[in-house]
């Protein structure tokens, strides 16, 4: 018939070669990519966000995953990852390793920072300066790099050290804190301390449970 003979007039389709498929594979990871930041950004824009009352992420498929825990930032950001600033020379810590102090120093505690929001603690007066929360506190919950509070070394209230405890690998988990309790001018820091998601992360890779003290290195950044 017509149709069988236009059927075999038709040349056969073979499989496309391997470095196409490899091509295929690459740009289809892409738009996971793409979709991803766009989606996040998104959720930053429009304030749904974590940290904003009644807000909640728009990222819930499986295409759109924001970078970092929330537990371990104020809210979505609005701007790239900053590097920390002023970084000096690692050292390491070398009392006690750090460890957890519970949901007071939670990220969502602090964060986004508001006069309903107080410092509180042995840094309480933070909250009597009119300038803290607008020019210190709000941009570092903004921050999109891994964040948390406590006192993990000999600092003063309000400023930051990160933190690095290097994992079996050989590579680090990283982690800025801002000293909101125990400054380094009330005396020694016998119990390096932060917020249970960030000692979680520290944990990580490390063969250590999150009962565990680390041990780990610290520098002062802004």
């Amino acid at each position: 018939s017509a149709l069988a003979s236009r059927q075999a007039r038709q040349p056969s389709r073979s499989p496309p070669p391997a470095r196409d498929l490899q091509e295929i594979r690459a740009a289809m990871a892409l738009r996971q990519v793409t979709l991803a930041s766009l989606c996040f950004a998104s959720a930053a824009a429009s304030g749904h966000a974590e940290g904003r009352p009644g807000g909640h992420s728009d990222c819930d498929s499986s295409d759109c995953q924001e970078p970092w825990p929330r537990s371990l930032r104020g809210k979505a950001p609005t701007s790239p990852a900053t590097t920390p600033l002023g970084g000096g020379a690692w050292q390491r810590w070398e009392g006690a390793g750090i460890t957890y102090h519970g949901p007071a120093y939670d990220v969502d505690v602090y964060c986004p920072a508001s006069d309903d929001k107080p410092i509180g603690n042995a840094c309480w007066r933070l909250d009597n300066d009119p300038d803290f929360k607008t020019d210190v506190l709000a941009p570092y919950c903004a921050r999109a790099d891994l964040i948390a509070f406590g006192h993990p070394a000999d600092v003063e209230c309000g400023e930051c050290t990160e933190i690095r405890v290097q994992r079996l690998d050989g590579a680090y988990n990283t982690i800025t804190v801002m000293t909101t309790d125990n400054p380094g001018s009330g005396g020694v820091t016998s119990s390096p301390e932060l917020s249970t998601a960030g000692k979680e992360h520290l944990t990580q890779g490390t063969g250590k449970q999150l009962n565990d003290r680390l041990p780990f290195e610290w520098r002062k950044v802004s």
